[in-house]
């Protein structure tokens, strides 16, 4: 709502069909502004006590003069910015009263258009675009398919993505099996990124990529919430739960896309005799700095928490013995150690740590077979 001529307060829809409100997640466009004037934005019913817009994260904002030049379209942009716990309160239907938080920032208004929390990936015009690329111009001695994994609740396909070197069957056979997955919570979408880095790698013409298609068959599914990014949902599929507290139980009707990747692997395991060499699970983080910060000894935490019983990574080392199975963490904000202390993370940041994740799966494999590490 209008609060005064260039002072606007906003208020975020939560996800679809959950109890428990998330506000967390925000996309929206400014038309009919004037150019080269402040305007004053105020989202006033987050729901994270914290946030790293504290610590001196801006949002990203689309600015459409330069993606018409080819030029980078998503730029860091906005001042004044303060995250602080206000005054505006929800009552639920158990008359329960929840405190919010508010996020408030000041931007210049000219070619920039949209402001969102973090930079976007679409269904059509990020995944659906980069398999059809990647699909229509695959190398010699490349072997790519993409099936679909299963259908969503509101009809959407989830797509598999296999990708190996060609060989015999008995080639095939004797390679490792590395599952990769991304996206299962829809606002992360700096993961989606990240996966874009790994099956750009994948698909080259590097010498690690050749090396990795000769070790391993990659079954990759990059976004599993597809219902959720769809929907702008933050956290949940479009049945209100969050998918990655549904690893251990998943019901085919209601969590279809976690339902049948778990059931690619058991069929690994019960059928080809084989369980998967590495699993990985790409997530964003809305708290922390850096990437993959589980894969910093400081940040690791030895210990699974009830809530975590049920994840992904947690319950495929449970059930299916898969040792190396890991999260690994994107910032939504930037580096406060390392080359990049001090900047905030962008594109190409993501698309990098998808082609170190390529460079460490390398490595991994001449790592001895004792040494894990969940």
């Amino acid at each position: 709502m209008q609060v005064s001529d260039r002072h606007y307060q906003l208020i975020l829809s939560p996800d679809i069909n959950q109890p428990r409100p998330r506000y967390q997640w925000f996309y929206f466009e400014l038309s009919n502004n004037e150019a080269d004037v402040n305007y004053t934005f105020e989202i006033i019913n987050y729901s994270k006590g914290t946030s790293m817009f504290s610590h001196g994260m801006q949002p990203v904002m689309f600015s459409v003069t330069e993606a018409v030049r080819g030029k980078p379209a998503w730029k860091r942009a906005g001042s004044s910015i303060s995250y602080c716990r206000n005054t505006f309160c929800r009552n639920d239907f158990k008359d329960h009263t929840d405190t919010r938080h508010a996020l408030f920032f000041v931007s210049v208004y000219g070619s920039v258009r949209a402001p969102c929390r973090c930079v976007l990936y679409s269904i059509s015009f990020s995944l659906h675009a980069t398999l059809e690329r990647h699909l229509t111009t695959r190398k010699r001695r490349l072997f790519v398919r993409c099936d679909k994994l299963c259908t969503t609740l509101a009809g959407n396909e989830v797509p598999l993505l296999t990708i190996t070197a060609s060989g015999t069957r008995e080639q095939i056979e004797a390679r490792q099996i590395a599952v990769l997955c991304a996206r299962v919570h829809p606002g992360e979408s700096n993961s989606s990124w990240v996966m874009h880095g790994v099956i750009d790698v994948l698909m080259s013409e590097e010498d690690k990529a050749v090396h990795l298609r000769n070790q391993y068959v990659f079954k990759i599914i990059p976004m599993l919430n597809i219902d959720g990014v769809v929907n702008g949902s933050h956290r949940c599929s479009l049945a209100g739960v969050d998918l990655n507290r549904t690893w251990d139980r998943p019901s085919p009707e209601l969590h279809p896309p976690i339902f049948h990747t778990k059931a690619i692997v058991q069929y690994m395991v019960d059928v080809l005799g084989k369980k998967p060499f590495v699993f990985i699970d790409l997530h964003g983080h809305s708290q922390h700095f850096n990437e993959c910060d589980y894969f910093s000894l400081s940040n690791c935490r030895f210990s699974i928490t009830r809530e975590k019983e049920s994840s992904g990574r947690v319950t495929l080392w449970r059930q299916f013995g898969v040792t190396r199975s890991y999260t690994i963490e994107s910032t939504y904000a930037g580096f406060n150690t390392g080359p990049r202390k001090g900047f905030q993370v962008n594109i190409e940041d993501l698309l990098e740590i998808g082609n170190q994740l390529c460079k460490a799966l390398k490595q991994l494999m001449y790592i001895g077979a004792n040494w894990s590490l969940v």
